[in-house]
């Protein structure tokens, strides 16, 4: 799972292939022109070679992962999302990617990306969703099984008690048609919108 044959098996399917690869357009865009940008859970270092930025940190827990990133000559840091090895307002941008936010303890690591980030610096992450709906009950969601997640609604909750503001929310539909991603307005608490790019400002 780690290492040399994660990216074969994480985008073997194509239809995860595409739905983040539009996911990340949007990080992408939202992120040019940015100076000093951590990428939180970097992996293999895929998406951060793909940052147009001045300088880009990966930050990642497996030595396995981060050993294919600098075979792509990334910086990058082994270190906890939960405890950044960083000082104050050191970047501009914070991104996290792949679902990363859905496997760490969001209340742990939302302070931690408040605290590295410069003012009116962006965060930037991808968010799971923690329930679908399926056309076999229509009349409410299905809870996917696996670590209990918040709600989205709860992530963007917990970011606003530290100071962040929703600057934009692509969220998804976890459906097999398009639209994959749609642009919802920041005062929306839809339950059924329970995942995609949630854009925040320091």
């Amino acid at each position: 799972m780690y290492g040399e044959g994660y990216e074969a098996m994480r985008f073997a399917n194509p239809a995860v292939r595409h739905r983040l690869e539009v996911m990340e357009r949007i990080i992408l865009l939202r992120t040019r022109g940015c100076q000093r940008v951590l990428d939180l859970g970097c992996g293999t270092g895929r998406f951060t070679a793909q940052l147009r930025v001045r300088e880009v940190i990966g930050l990642d827990k497996s030595r396995a992962m981060l050993s294919v990133a600098r075979r792509r000559e990334l910086a990058c840091v082994l270190g906890d999302a939960h405890a950044l090895p960083f000082g104050d307002r050191e970047f501009d941008a914070v991104i996290s990617t792949d679902h990363v936010f859905g496997a760490i303890d969001v209340e742990r690591a939302l302070p931690e990306a408040h605290r590295v980030l410069s003012p009116g610096g962006l965060l930037a992450i991808h968010y799971p969703a923690h329930a679908i709906w399926t056309p076999r009950k229509p009349f409410g969601l299905t809870l996917i099984p696996g670590p209990r997640r918040k709600a989205a609604a709860e992530v963007i909750a917990i970011a606003e008690t530290l100071g962040f503001r929703v600057d934009a929310r692509q969220l998804w539909r976890w459906l097999r048609w398009y639209p994959y991603l749609v642009p919802m307005p920041p005062w929306t608490r839809l339950p059924i919108w329970n995942g995609g790019v949630l854009l925040f400002r320091k």
